[in-house]
């Protein structure tokens, strides 16, 4: 389960810093080809850590939700990185 929340914290953290955008849960599974449910069941269980943040943002009819890294979330990343 930790393996798979670093996955999807280096894939939000690879879009945040170099491409300067939010993630939805939709572009973490295809990035990590991981099952949509399970990136969300992670995210829920980072977002209860305090390593990332969420937001609903108006999309087309019914809006999305855009995940980010918060301070914590960065120094966790950097963290794993270094370890590896």
């Amino acid at each position: 389960m930790l393996d798979q929340i670093v996955r999807i914290l280096k894939v939000l953290y690879s879009h945040q810093v170099l491409l300067g955008q939010n993630c939805t849960v939709g572009e973490l599974a295809r990035a990590t080809k991981i099952p949509y449910s399970t990136v969300k069941r992670r995210l829920i269980s980072a977002e209860k850590s305090k390593l990332i943040e969420s937001e609903a943002v108006p999309y087309k009819s019914t809006g999305k939700v855009v995940f980010w890294l918060n301070d914590d979330g960065m120094d966790f990343v950097e963290c794993s990185r270094e370890l590896s």
